[in-house]
């Protein structure tokens, strides 16, 4: 966890050095001195894996360096509150606390010192029981990063059902033939045990044996380039700490210059977005010597723009038998189930609907409970349907703890749910006086009229997120949410009454802003002090005649949700917020709801550099069609709701990058013809609830790209004739 821990108390450090140093006055420079202690002990903790990373006093060093910088990170913590508590208050207030923050400083200079002598002991004794560091070569490091954001609770022990796939992959990766640098991915959904084969591979003997070196890196939806870059450098040489300033262009020179020579293996496990993968390919030398990429991740357009010569391996559900199988191993540890268990044994393993992950994390914990058939029935019930339900208590299983045990100003993530369905004022109030140190705050499936100003009391939260019950309306969202500092996610599942807060483009470090059912942002102040440059979703935005000048507040958008409304059929507004869209030179995903107009010409202004859009409620005809066939870069186009669509028909050249189409409550589209060179490379292909569609086109069955068709809420004809149709090229049809 230590090398989880760390880098995030660095970033934080070096975040708060950057942009909030006004907030530091009197102790920057220890803030200085503990940040280049942690990241000289970070490097050590990168070196010092592999040979040594079972010695037990290897393992008590890791667990001293993440006390010291969890300690330190308290530390900064409580002054930064005192420091924003202090300018907040009255006149009175003030002088208070100006005395009382006097002795605060104090105490954060003796403590920072302390912290600082804790390094220094750490690093002795590393010395003086001669742990070196390990050599630079070329060790597993999943033991070690395996306690990184996401705990990996399928061991390589419970696998079942992957052998033969791992035999195919593994023949894959050490084809003798095949000498060009080659990517492989494993595609499938979260929970059906994409890291566990991966894992599988990767330890393979053969595998070993035949790569010189290997690196072994974890993703999660929000890792950046420069994340994924570190991870592998870390795993072939040292890093210093310089590399943690350096740009990607010189990570990626440097990791270039590494690989040189080697036949190597890059694990990149868990990877959401195609923009990362083009970013980092270019470090991956090709010296024709069989050196492999292999990719894991839950989105075949991230696969398919890997892998580009390779398709994608797509992980299956577990069979009946398979489950039960997994399911034993976890709860009795290896044995088998006593027979009076059993029927309500495969019943509760058939709730985790065949994913690993759910069967895993359900077996883990009955394996800490009475086995017998009372214990159990209490769990059949309460096993929630939905496997990733399951999959996330997993995420928390192993560090959970009860509000009743815990002292809440420990805690830094709080998911909150109501029996009763609303909170009230004394439950927000615990929230706000209890948690104060709060990172993440998730309240789910409340009713709330709105949102108290206590929320901003909660001066360390980067995340909030709210979801009404029933899609109720939440009045308003308080001006208090504007102070808090370091917010980057709003996200609001619900319909909010009134406008946004007008400070709301004060808050310079939002990132992701996402309101469910809909958002009016407030008119820009006059003097507003620059756009905000980090905002990177705004979801979902109505459009009104003002919302064009909007765009330049947030120039680096990089996915944008619009919805019109009764300014739908104006032709002018439409034009220029078009116009303007050229404007957001990093957009990519673009959502259009409601989009009416008749004039296709209009079309015309969507950016060339787009790559995923959705009509939701858009009434289309072939004019729109063979515009947006023409964009370059478009790779996934979704429709959903067009109640005025009735035929659609696509020519040759059009649509030439496009991977995934999603055809969705098309309630009167009847038919579909497709000439021959359109959609070349459709690799997956959804049609659900278009009960009027009395066929698809004959060219998909000649289509060498497709891989997925996925079919539901089709008329019984269609659905038959695809039962009954043998498809070329192994392409997957899976019907509901």
């Amino acid at each position: 966890m230590a090398d989880f821990v760390v880098p995030v108390v660095c970033e934080f450090l070096s975040r708060l050095l950057t942009h909030e140093a006004n907030l530091l006055d009197g102790v920057k420079d220890q803030v200085k001195l503990l940040q280049g202690d942690l990241g000289i002990m970070n490097a050590f903790l990168r070196n010092s894996e592999g040979k040594q990373s079972d010695h037990p006093l290897v393992m008590e060093m890791v667990d001293q360096i993440r006390d010291v910088a969890l300690e330190a990170q308290n530390v900064i913590d409580k002054y930064v509150a005192s420091v924003i508590k202090l300018r907040r208050g009255t006149l009175l207030a003030k002088v208070i606390h100006s005395v009382i923050h006097i002795k605060f400083l104090h105490d954060v200079a003796r403590k920072t010192a302390s912290i600082k002598r804790g390094i220094t002991n750490i690093y002795d004794q590393r010395q003086a029981y001669g742990i070196g560091e390990a050599e630079s070569s070329y060790v597993d490091v999943e033991a070690v990063q395996s306690l990184q954001t996401r705990r990996r609770n399928v061991e390589e022990d419970d696998v079942v059902g992957f052998n033969s796939d791992a035999t195919t992959l593994v023949k894959q990766l050490t084809c003798p033939q095949d000498q060009k640098l080659d990517v492989i991915s494993i595609v499938g959904m979260g929970g059906l045990g994409k890291t566990t084969l991966a894992r599988k591979i990767y330890n393979n003997s053969l595998v070993m044996n035949h790569f010189q070196c290997r690196a072994w890196v974890y993703g999660s939806e929000d890792c950046k380039t420069h994340e994924w870059l570190l991870g592998i450098i870390r795993c072939v040489m040292q890093v210093t700490v310089e590399m943690y300033e350096m740009n990607n262009e010189a990570l990626k020179a440097i990791l270039r210059h590494r690989l040189q020579g080697e036949r190597y293996l890059v694990v990149m496990d868990d990877l959401w977005r195609s923009e990362i993968w083009d970013e980092v390919c270019s470090a991956f030398p090709d010296d024709l010597n069989g050196s492999r990429i292999l990719i894991t991740s839950r989105i075949q357009e991230v696969a398919l723009n890997a892998s580009a010569t390779t398709p994608p391996f797509f992980l299956p559900f577990l069979g009946e038998e398979e489950s039960w199988e997994l399911f034993q191993k976890k709860v009795f540890r290896g044995g088998h189930c006593p027979s009076n268990l059993e029927d309500i044994g495969r019943k509760l393993a058939e709730k985790c609907k065949r994913l690993p992950l759910s069967i895993v994390v359900l077996g883990s914990l009955l394996a800490t409970k009475e086995k017998s058939y009372r214990t159990w029935s209490r769990f059949i019930d309460n096993v929630n349907c939905k496997p990733h339900r399951l999959s996330i208590m997993n995420c928390n299983m192993n560090r959970y703890i009860s509000s009743d045990i815990c002292d809440p100003s420990c805690a830094r993530s709080l998911l909150m749910f109501s029996k009763e369905g609303c909170l009230y004022a004394g439950q927000w109030r615990w929230v706000y006086k209890g948690f104060k140190f709060l990172r993440v705050l998730h309240i789910e499936f409340v009713y709330s009229e709105g949102i108290p100003s206590g929320i901003g009391k909660l001066i360390h939260l980067r995340c909030f997120r709210i979801c009404s019950k029933g899609g109720e309306t939440i009045k308003f969202i308080p001006a208090s949410i504007c102070n808090l500092l370091y917010l980057e996610t709003i996200h609001i599942g619900g319909c909010v009454s009134a406008p946004l807060p007008k400070n709301i483009w004060m808050m310079k470090q939002l990132r992701c802003l996402i309101l469910r059912d809909g958002m009016r942002l407030p008119e820009p102040p006059r003097k507003m002090d620059g756009p905000l440059w980090n905002l990177q979703v705004v979801s979902r935005l109505e459009v009104t005649r003002k919302t064009a000048c909007l765009f330049t507040k947030f120039p680096n958008v990089r996915k944008l949700y619009l919805e019109f409304q009764t300014m739908g059929t104006d032709r002018n507004v439409i034009t220029e917020l078009l116009q303007k869209l050229e404007h957001l030179k990093c957009l990519q995903t673009l959502k259009v709801r409601n989009f009416i107009t008749e004039s296709e010409l209009l079309l015309k202004f969507f950016p060339a550099r787009l790559t995923k859009i959705t009509f939701v409620f858009s009434n289309l005809d072939r004019s729109h069609f063979s515009i947006l066939g023409q964009l370059p870069n478009l790779r996934v186009l979704k429709l959903r709701d067009a109640d005025k669509l009735y035929h659609l028909k696509f020519f040759a050249g059009e649509f030439p990058q496009l991977e995934f189409f999603g055809m969705k409550d098309l309630q009167v589209v009847e038919t579909w013809e497709l000439e021959k060179g359109a959609m070349p490379n459709l690799g997956r292909l959804v049609i659900c609830n278009c009960f009027a569609l009395k066929d698809l086109p004959d060219q998909l069955w000649d289509s060498t790209s497709l891989q997925i068709l996925k079919v539901s809420g089709v008329s019984g004809d269609l659905e038959n004739r695809l039962k009954n149709l043998s498809m070329k090229n192994q392409v997957k049809v899976l019907i509901d």
